[in-house]
């Protein structure tokens, strides 16, 4: 790559060289316009903070109420004049409504703590996060395949696409903050469990599962477990038999697992792409948690709102499946196994960590919920109002 840097350097045709290593994507390009929108903001002197105090919302008039007008007409927002009477008017709160949906709150038009605190972080802030998200983007690949699933962590939702198109949006639930985050990686869905066993991992059997049990607070009976003694190779007819303050958590002599149905874990249906991290995405008997507004909820693997939508959606075109034939493998409370379904087209599944991106014209923001912007923004400087001309930097980076 050097070599070929080098030589293509000191020829006319560089810059079209050049232009041929950038990200091919169409939302790359839109963000990199993006990017451009804000450092004009920048040269412009920023945007205004709003000023703290009480929720703001329709009515409310005064010097906070003009600031907040400002800050939503410097982005496009609110398209009104910047004299305009500082009122709190409809005008207003359809531009604070769209303000949130870019920024990923809740639409409520009502200028709350969540609200306020995503109006005053500073351009130059959201210029680097922006650039960020551009490098990230280089690290994709030139082109993606035909059909594939993209998950984006911080957003919460899950896309499928279809020839360029996307096809359907669905929310999802991802892996917590700290022990449990997801991993950003690529890679072929290449079958489907229906009605799936869920076996617990040895981390969660002994940091959370363990603990009740010796306190005699957990039946997992209840819930639809049972343990397998890994010596005999046989399951236990009786849990509760077992002092579990006797066992070593060091060198478990037990497996747990829990028995399909509605109840588990895992939902009705697992969405499995082998990879070294053992994510997948998969169903849920937990519905009320795709309600909230932050979903880092599960312990790394991907909960998914539609399992239905997305198993016909990676089945489609393959005999013998339908919609009809999803629920019904689904819903076979008779099977007494599991059933494995081999996709005949492994779908791509792409699962990525971007805080700012591009929809339907529009700059969309997300918090940083594993902490990667603030980390990456400790080490970079102040954002730069332009970028350096490409072959005065190119020829400093090799030492001309």
């Amino acid at each position: 790559m050097d070599s070929t840097l080098r030589a293509a350097f000191r020829e006319d045709g560089f810059p079209d060289l050049l232009k041929s290593l950038r990200p091919q994507q169409k939302e790359y390009r839109e963000l990199v316009e993006a990017l451009d929108d804000y450092r004009e903001i920048l040269r412009g002197g920023g945007w205004p903070t709003v000023p703290a105090g009480k929720a703001l919302h329709r009515g409310d008039r005064g010097e906070r109420v003009a600031a907040l007008r400002e800050r939503l007409r410097v982005t496009g927002d609110l398209d009104a004049p910047a004299d305009a009477k500082p009122v709190y008017d409809d005008e207003v709160a359809r531009a604070v409504a769209r303000f949130q949906v870019r920024h990923g709150l809740e639409p409520d038009s009502g200028v709350g703590r969540a609200t306020l605190s995503a109006l005053n972080v500073p351009v130059e802030t959201r210029i680097l996060q922006v650039e960020l998200n551009l490098d990230r983007y280089r690290w994709l690949p030139a082109e993606f395949e035909k059909r594939y699933l993209l998950v984006n962590i911080p957003d919460f939702h899950l896309r499928a696409y279809d020839d360029d198109r996307e096809v359907f949006e669905q929310r999802v639930i991802v892996g917590d903050e700290y022990q449990n985050a997801t991993p950003v990686f690529a890679d072929s869905m290449t079958y489907l469990v229906f009605r799936p066993e869920w076996n617990v991992p040895s981390s969660i059997l002994v940091n959370e599962m363990l603990p009740k049990l010796r306190e005699d607070i957990y039946d997992l009976a209840a819930h639809g477990f049972e343990v397998v003694d890994t010596q005999a190779d046989s399951v236990v007819r009786d849990p509760s038999s077992i002092d579990w303050d006797d066992v070593d958590s060091g060198e478990l002599s037990y497996r747990v697992r829990q028995r399909p149905g509605e109840n588990n874990s895992l939902g009705l249906v697992k969405f499995m792409f082998p990879n070294r991290f053992n994510i997948y995405l998969h169903d849920t008997p937990s519905r009320k948690l795709f309600d909230r507004p932050v979903r880092t909820l599960s312990h790394g693997c991907v909960r998914v709102e539609d399992p239905v939508q997305l198993a016909d959606f990676v089945l489609d075109g393959q005999e013998g499946w339908d919609e009809g034939k999803v629920r019904e493998a689904m819903e076979d409370s008779k099977a007494k196994r599991s059933r494995m379904v081999s996709l005949e087209h492994p779908v791509p599944v792409y699962l990525l960590y971007l805080t700012a991106f591009v929809r339907d014209g529009e700059l969309h923001i997300r918090n940083d919920p594993y902490g990667k912007d603030r980390r990456a923004m400790r080490r970079l400087g102040k954002p730069a109002l332009d970028e350096p001309p490409i072959c005065e930097e190119l020829d400093r980076l090799l030492g001309g």
